[in-house]
């Protein structure tokens, strides 16, 4: 009996209970083994006992196996199963009208008309029997019922998990079709999903059928209100289709702790200052940038508007823009992203994309906004004016990748399609792609009979300036949508914009010029993941 005095058996069963509670099935079910092979060997302790009179053994059992029931009984009314329990052969505390089992084992060692051997007797009989149905019964309902629950419930979450990364697996691959067919199916047996709503929302939206995008979108905020996903989407659609208003009230969902669908800074939700209303007040307001340093040019175009309302104003932006930001704006304090704000001294705050709820609100703000062209520094153009080609008919600089996390192959141009650009003309193109190219570069100077020239020396992933001032010294830019477009176009240069036909909502549709830059021309995909209209109307321009 040593082992058992060690091990008792109500400690192996909240061994196994507390491994399933952690989520190794694995180790619970192989504790619970040990409790079974364990328990078996006490009954056939107990049934030796008998036969010997080792009535002390007999009540070591007794006592380890009420132990073990009354473990199970808590565990079972702990998860809700104390209907399963009382239909069970054996009862736990059922009151006047049935004793307990070890009551009933003390009246047969107490009954007194009973000789010796059948007092034994009786006692080996009633263990037997009694353990033997528990097998079955209370001592292994908690488990068995916990690890069905528990099986049921890592189903679910597997079949959710399955399904969601599915269905993220087709937006992310573009199959909006087969994302939109496989929601609806979903939704036949889950109507009330706000989720599933939400998600075809974004597969119709993507395949141009906004009006459906919108009703589905709308049926997932009916069911939950505050979603910010489903604002945000309904927003980028409005704002898309051109109601800018409506669309730049609901952008503001895309700002919260939880998702931060628009990557802004974790300084502006522990920022203590009040939200500005759009009202002059006494004092500084500061804009944090937000997203990428595309969004941060492209909402910055706002800032000459702000100025006339507020007066004193700071921001936040990505370090590689803070001087470009600062020749450009003198009377705004320019701020990078990574620095302290503890000497700045500011009464209220904003992103910098909400401030167009105050200043875009229709295509004529954007007409008559006051739009300022950026300004790249006099002594690095110079340096750079002296570094450029002295090749044949225009300087074209050229950009034909993004990295993106969004739709980063739909938009980029293969090696091929770039050699096509590059050997249509005899125009001179030099290379404004940032990021690591090697490889790209590889495979399109083996197609390439012609060369992209770069300017030496020159970091183009993390020197804006002077990338900004190549820019400049450039006659002409052609580059898809990535934040290469949005300096090209912020510094006023004439620019050639290349988009998908699933473009991003900024660039609107049906539309070959830009709200937000008038030197920019949007050439359109005719067809889905074909360039090769528009590299053959490129081309074609180019060769006159």
């Amino acid at each position: 009996m040593n082992e058992l005095n060690h091990i008792p058996l109500e400690e192996m069963l909240l061994m196994s209970f507390k491994a399933s509670d952690e989520g190794n099935i694995e180790l619970a079910e192989e504790l619970y083994r040990t409790f079974e092979d364990t328990k078996d060997k006490a009954l056939k302790l107990a049934e030796k006992a008998v036969q010997t009179g080792d009535t002390k053994t007999v009540d070591i059992i007794i006592a380890s196996f009420e132990k073990a029931k009354i473990v199970s009984k808590e565990r079972v009314e702990q998860n809700n199963l104390n209907k399963h329990i009382e239909n069970e052969t054996i009862k736990f505390n059922q009151g006047n009208k049935e004793i307990s089992f070890s009551d009933q084992l003390q009246n047969i060692s107490d009954d007194n008309d009973l000789d010796e051997k059948e007092k034994i007797d009786a006692l080996a009989k009633n263990i037997l029997s009694q353990f033997q149905k528990s097998n079955q019964e209370a001592i292994n309902d908690g488990f068995i019922e916990e690890r069905k629950k528990k099986k049921e419930a890592d189903k679910k979450t597997k079949n959710k998990t399955n399904t969601d990364t599915l269905l993220k697996k087709y937006l992310a691959d573009e199959q909006f079709e087969i994302g939109e067919k496989r929601a609806k199916k979903l939704l036949i047996k889950n109507k009330n999903s706000s989720y599933l709503h939400n998600y075809l929302g974004v597969c119709l939206a993507q395949q141009k059928k906004f009006d459906e995008a919108l009703a589905s979108i709308d049926k997932s905020l009916s069911i939950e209100p505050d979603a910010d996903d489903a604002l945000f989407n309904k927003a980028v659609i409005n704002l898309r289709l051109g109601k800018f208003r409506e669309g730049w009230e609901l952008y503001t969902a895309g700002i919260s702790k939880e998702d931060n669908i628009r990557e802004i800074s974790e300084k502006y939700f522990s920022d203590q200052t009040p939200l500005w209303d759009g009202k002059t007040f006494d004092g500084t307001l500061l804009v944090y940038g937000e997203q990428g340093i595309g969004d941060q040019l492209m909402f910055g175009t706002v800032l000459e508007d702000l100025l006339k309302v507020q007066k004193n104003v700071a921001i936040v932006v990505d370090e590689r823009l803070t001087k470009l930001f600062a020749r450009t704006y003198p009377s705004i304090d320019v701020y990078g992203l990574n620095e302290h704000l503890t000497f700045l001294s500011y009464k209220k705050h904003i992103a910098i994309g909400d401030l167009c709820k105050f200043f875009r609100n229709d295509i004529q703000s954007f007409k008559g906004g006051g739009f300022k062209n950026f300004e790249t520094s006099p002594e690095i153009d110079n340096q750079i004016k002296r570094l450029m080609p002295l090749g044949h008919g225009l300087k074209i600089g050229i950009s034909w990748l993004t990295f993106a996390k969004k739709n980063a192959k739909k938009r980029s141009l293969s090696p091929e399609e770039l050699s096509s650009i590059v050997n249509s003309s005899d125009h001179t193109f030099i290379n404004l792609q940032y990021g690591d190219t090697r490889e790209n570069l590889e495979h399109f100077f083996k197609l390439s009979n012609k060369s992209l020239y770069d300017i030496p020396g020159i970091d183009l992933t993390y020197n804006i300036d002077s990338l900004a001032s190549i820019i400049k010294n450039c006659d002409l830019i052609i580059t898809i949508d990535n934040s290469t477009a949005h300096l090209a176009a912020s510094l006023g240069k004439p620019v050639w914009i290349l988009l998908p036909t699933n473009n991003d909502f900024r660039w609107m549709e049906k539309r070959e010029e830009s709200v937000w830059y008038k030197n920019a021309l949007l050439l359109r995909q005719a067809k889905k993941d074909s360039w090769s209209e528009v590299i053959q109307n490129i081309n074609s321009a180019l060769g006159q």
